[in-house]
């Protein structure tokens, strides 16, 4: 039996159309996921894995395991918090040189 993944990830494409069930993620772009612990820079809560770096976009959906916790001062680009999840400064620093939109708490 093959188990079918109903979210599919292409990190570094683009969409060329027709395409259902996948989310395409151009380069510089960060989805939390932590799939392992809460720490931002455990390069295994991230995909396409990798700590962001201070040019990307992080996305932060509300249906993941943990939640980050920042572990060390951050900057990052844009950081994206969907309503339902958060993120855990635990003080430190938290930069961002172009946008927030935040639906969640900081």
């Amino acid at each position: 039996m093959v188990a079918i993944n109903p979210r599919k990830m292409a990190a570094n494409s683009v969409d060329g159309g027709n395409n259902t069930g996948w989310t395409f993620t151009p380069s510089g772009i960060r989805i939390w996921s932590g799939a392992v612990d809460t720490d931002w820079s455990n390069a295994g809560n991230w995909n396409p894995a990798g700590v962001p770096l201070g040019t990307d976009t992080v996305s932060i959906p509300s249906s993941t395991a943990n939640s980050p916790q920042l572990t060390a001062p951050v900057t990052v680009a844009t950081l994206l918090i969907d309503p339902g999840a958060g993120l855990d400064t635990a003080g430190s620093n938290l930069n961002l040189s172009t946008q927030l939109q935040n639906n969640g708490p900081i």
